[in-house]
């Protein structure tokens, strides 16, 4: 898949669409990143390219080739700067509580962010990427945002 195109569903379930009961959780540290190598020969397909592994990054996104991004910088030129999904680009701190963890089924992989907290703050962020190989779809799903008065960016970066 080379195009994109973004749809509000209004029937969005109540929590993660896809549970993380089986899930691989990541220890993951502040701006740091966790490499993940998928299996069975499978990739995701990105803009056009294929990728047998991506990182997680612990700033609520997740990168492609190279190297991962641990930067807490949330700014579209940093967003731009290598093939990314920033499901919520924004300065985030996983060893301060919740989870972070991935699964990858026959069909996809999914990454999850359950309950991790904004730095520096009491609030924190619950959402989930499903990364369909077949097809190439990429399906955002946010079960908490809180407004911190921090920059965000969420998107898809070639």
């Amino acid at each position: 898949t080379t195009a994109y195109t973004l749809d509000c569903s209004a029937d969005i379930p109540e929590g993660l669409p896809v549970s993380t009961t089986y899930a691989t959780r990541v220890s993951i540290a502040d701006d740091g990143t966790f490499l993940v190598q998928l299996t069975g020969g499978k990739q995701i397909q990105f803009f056009g390219k294929s990728y047998r592994q991506m990182y997680i990054n612990s700033n609520g996104h997740v990168t492609f080739g190279g190297s991962g991004d641990p930067a807490w910088e949330s700014s579209l030129a940093r967003h731009f700067s290598q093939p990314r999904i920033s499901l919520l680009m924004t300065d985030l701190n996983p060893p301060g509580g919740g989870a972070v963890s991935y699964q990858q089924f026959d069909e996809k992989m999914v990454v999850s962010f359950e309950a991790v907290p904004y730095y520096g703050n009491v609030f924190s962020t619950t959402m989930q990427m499903e990364l369909f190989f077949a097809d190439g779809r990429v399906v955002l799903s946010y079960g908490w945002i809180t407004d911190t008065n921090q920059p965000i960016v969420i998107g898809l970066s070639a």
